[in-house]
């Protein structure tokens, strides 16, 4: 992973980067004692990258602005055998592409609360493909609006107390396969 940050008197940028992050998994399992045992092995890989940009406007409201992209591959491949001792192979790969734009706003009040308003732009992507065929691929959107409201007690310069608590209000959203 790379991660870039930088913070100045009015404006502040942070950049993520990380990808092909991989984490594999293994399982064997004994279904019935006079069957070979059944295998299965999941791979996943994640990519991902962040912006996030921030400017404060007056004394006590700022502004930011952040876009996200996240994608998952996992790819599959098991083995399973009935009682009849066919050998049922079942291998697939799904690949989950998320894309996030956010707008927020904050407004801080003596100094020690902060209220936060925003909404997030979200749209996701799902296809794959396996022994049996081509999965349909899934293409939605939806929009999100978020609140948030924090307390900070304590000094700058010296030890601080924070307690933050948000909501993400989502509508729902449908949307057949293609």
């Amino acid at each position: 992973p790379f991660t870039f940050a930088y913070r100045g008197e009015t404006f502040a940028a942070e950049l993520y980067y990380a990808s092909g992050v991989e984490t594999t998994a293994e399982t064997t399992w004994t279904y019935n004692p006079a069957l070979p045992d059944w295998t299965k092995k999941v791979v996943e890989t994640e990519d991902e990258m962040r912006l996030n940009l921030a400017y404060i406007v007056a004394e006590s409201i700022s502004i930011g602005w952040s876009y996200k992209t996240y994608k998952l591959v996992t790819d599959e491949d098991a083995t399973y055998y009935t009682p009849t001792l066919v050998d049922t192979l079942y291998d697939s790969k799904v690949t989950i592409d998320t894309t996030t734009m956010s707008v927020m706003a904050s407004w801080r009040l003596m100094d020690m609360i902060y209220l936060a308003a925003g909404i997030e732009n979200e749209t996701m992507t799902m296809k794959g493909e396996s022994a049996l065929g081509t999965l349909e691929a899934v293409d939605n959107g939806w929009m999100n609006t978020v609140f948030g409201i924090g307390f900070v007690v304590g000094e700058p310069e010296d030890t601080q107390f924070r307690v933050e608590a948000s909501m993400i209000q989502s509508p729902e959203s449908k949307k057949d396969a293609d």
